[in-house]
């Protein structure tokens, strides 16, 4: 007698080669980069973490975290050829304090705002890539209180 499936088809007397994921090598890389964390972690214990691109670059150096995973601390973000992207600080509970700074790909700041546990408080200024002020604003308490640009 000949054994049947489910759908009344008659089974192979070996098992067939299961077909292979295409996302086989997604979940290496993943997990990899969940094995440089701990790792990380051992090493440093307080949850600083720099990302790599292959050629050994710095895409992106992170503070610090607290407890609950929230960023906190200066946050420096790079882009691949090494040239900072923006720069962020956060209070303890992971709301923007301090100054945010934007830069273009030529390395030419394009943004500078400063924050006090969340909200704008102090300048705000943006500039376009050649250098010129596009907008210079005074906020307190988010609040826009004097438009200079």
């Amino acid at each position: 007698m000949e054994d049947r499936d489910v759908l009344n088809q008659i089974k192979p007397s070996h098992p067939r080669p299961a077909k292979k994921s295409k996302y086989t090598g997604l979940i290496l890389i993943v997990f990899g980069i969940m094995m440089i964390y701990f790792i990380g972690d051992l090493i440093f214990g307080d949850n600083r973490m720099v990302f790599l691109y292959p050629d050994g670059k710095t895409v992106e150096s992170r503070g610090d975290f607290n407890d609950e995973g929230v960023g906190i601390g200066k946050h420096t973000y790079y882009r691949i050829n090494g040239t900072k992207k923006h720069e962020w600080s956060y209070d303890d509970h992971g709301k923007l304090h301090g100054k945010s700074l934007m830069w273009n790909s030529k390395e030419q700041m394009i943004s500078s705002t400063n924050y006090v546990h969340g909200l704008r408080d102090g300048e705000s200024k943006t500039w376009n890539d050649e250098g010129q002020l596009l907008e210079h604003e005074i906020y307190k308490n988010d609040s826009l209180i004097k438009k200079i640009k």
